[in-house]
């Protein structure tokens, strides 16, 4: 069971066959929502390509797997999944702290417009959250719920980049790229990025990109700059 879910994209499946009531609940909130999430990251990739486990231990209806998790886009990842027996099936109930700190790590290693010291800084704060706090802010990140999405960005926004923190200069970057898109000059790019930064405080972009809608929100913040500068 844990094979087939960590190789194999199935969201339908790990949704409702694979995963506790208490992950779904902690992680994604409802069994629907666990569906949607997990078919809006599917990318015709597993997870993993191969597993090799190191230990099995069972005591009655709860079981400890650890693991070793090759290849696909985890790259090598070690952790344990916690087992609960429910409905006389056997399903994953949590994840290991070491498991959800390498995962949490691969999400802003790929973390797309962040220079290589971004992702260090980055990292180093994500290292420094205790366990015991560690593990809820992870399983909200991974069911992307707006408090792990804040504190993710938080940490970008704790970070120093060039002119600015990592969070504007992602943010920054991200639009300068969808502006050549469209073809805009480079003096109009200049106009935009003067314009949202006497706009849109870093706070309000924190703000901004930790909502239900950041995309339609952002756009919004950003609009008078935009339209300034056509």
């Amino acid at each position: 069971m844990i094979r087939l879910s960590l190789t194999t994209e199935d969201p339908e499946g790990d949704c409702n066959e694979r995963l506790s009531d208490d992950f779904v609940e902690r992680t994604y909130g409802t069994r629907p929502r666990c569906e949607q999430i997990q078919t809006e990251n599917e990318d015709g990739e597993p997870d993993v390509e191969s597993l090799e486990f190191a230990s099995v231990e069972v005591q009655d209806d709860s079981a400890t797997a650890a693991f070793t998790a090759r290849g696909g886009e985890a790259g090598e990842v070690e952790g344990a999944l916690e087992m609960v027996r429910e409905e006389d099936d056997w399903r994953i109930d949590g994840m290991s702290v070491p498991l959800l700190r390498s995962l949490v790590e691969l999400g802003v290693e790929s973390t797309e417009n962040l220079p290589a010291g971004g992702v260090e800084c980055a990292t180093r704060k994500l290292r420094a959250i205790p366990d015991s706090e560690f593990r809820d802010f992870a399983y909200k990140l991974l069911g992307q719920r707006p408090e792990g999405r804040r504190r993710t960005l938080e940490l970008f926004a704790a970070c120093e980049g060039e002119g600015g923190s990592l969070l504007r200069q992602a943010f920054e970057e991200g639009l300068v790229e969808s502006l050549r898109e469209q073809n805009w000059s480079q003096e109009q790019i200049d106009c935009v990025i003067d314009g949202t930064r006497e706009r849109v405080s870093d706070d309000r972009l924190l703000e901004l990109l930790s909502g239900e809608n950041p995309d339609a929100a952002t756009a919004q913040a950003i609009g008078p700059a935009v339209d300034a500068c056509r």
